[in-house]
């Protein structure tokens, strides 16, 4: 029938845009639940496949005290279409962290869309992706982000930032509002896509 033709053909588009792989939600030990578990609700039930990828394969014990089994690691993570960069209360430590801050890097830069909630931003910040980019981060820390990454344009005032391909949040409860924003971009790409795909196959 022409709805499951449709249909059929949204999934398809769907998977050219969204993710060869899904969207990813980055995780480590003392992540903030709530920046892990917003994206992870929002895109997972708008149909995507989410995926957690993080340094190994062991668990990752949250701020909360949750336990997270990664889907993937750092070593087998396929390229990612949509990163998301939770926040943790020791930040200190993971901007510290070499091989995090690489990975960030490496898959940020090649990822179609990236968002950070909290202080996720400043990981972002360090890994380079926030270098001409609005951005906002946590309550009380926009003046801290703008410090450390002077290229980065925070925008302290607002709860999120939508700029282009990145999505910043100041995480907690509004981390879900972030995540949406996100998806409604993405959607619209997938409308144009369609859109597209049916005008070519006009006589």
């Amino acid at each position: 029938s022409s709805r499951e033709r449709s249909s059929a053909s949204t999934a398809s588009a769907s998977r050219l845009i969204c993710a060869r792989n899904g969207a990813k939600s980055f995780v480590f030990n003392g992540v903030q639940i709530i920046d892990y578990c917003g994206p992870y609700e929002v895109f997972g039930q708008a149909g995507y496949e989410v995926f957690t990828v993080a340094p190994s394969g062991k668990p990752v014990r949250s701020h909360e005290g949750l336990l997270i089994q990664p889907h993937v690691t750092f070593a087998n993570s396929p390229p990612l279409d949509i990163l998301v960069v939770p926040s943790a209360m020791d930040t200190k430590r993971l901007l510290a962290d070499r091989a995090l801050v690489a990975f960030i890097k490496e898959h940020g830069a090649r990822a179609r869309y990236v968002a950070s909630h909290c202080a996720g931003a400043f990981l972002l910040g360090k890994a380079g992706l926030l270098d001409g980019r609005r951005a906002t981060t946590y309550i009380g820390g926009a003046e801290p982000l703008q410090k450390m990454f002077p290229k980065a344009r925070v925008e302290g005032d607002k709860h999120v930032v939508v700029d282009g391909d990145l999505v910043t949040t100041i995480g907690g409860a509004v981390s879900y509002e972030g995540s949406l924003a996100l998806l409604e971009r993405v959607v619209v790409v997938l409308a144009i896509v369609l859109y597209g795909n049916r005008l070519s196959k006009l006589p």
